[in-house]
């Protein structure tokens, strides 16, 4: 399976125009914002920097921050290949759970 990068987080209305199509409520918005790793991956940094025991501070080396900031992307590619997994799980049970 391709890795992506699990669509808008924040995904735009799609209402009727009128004319017989349907489009997004504010086209100059349209896929602007965040996708879903991106959300993710700020949702695990600060929910590692609300815990954390130390301060961080405006002195850390740069390699630390990639690392940290690689780490955050990784639990958000899982959160996102996890989630991908239970939605087919769920839309296609295995044959033997099928009575």
């Amino acid at each position: 399976m391709p890795k992506t990068d699990g669509g808008p987080a924040y995904p735009q209305p799609m209402v009727f125009d009128g004319n017989g199509t349907y489009t997004t409520a504010d086209l100059r918005y349209h896929d602007a914002g965040l996708s879903k790793l991106e959300a993710f991956a700020m949702a695990a940094m600060q929910g590692d920097w609300a815990n954390r025991h130390s301060s961080w501070t405006n002195s850390e080396p740069e390699e630390t921050l990639k690392r940290r900031a690689s780490l955050y992307y990784r639990m958000a590619r899982a959160m996102i290949e996890a989630g991908e997994e239970e939605t087919d799980a769920q839309h296609h049970p295995p044959r033997d759970s099928i009575r």
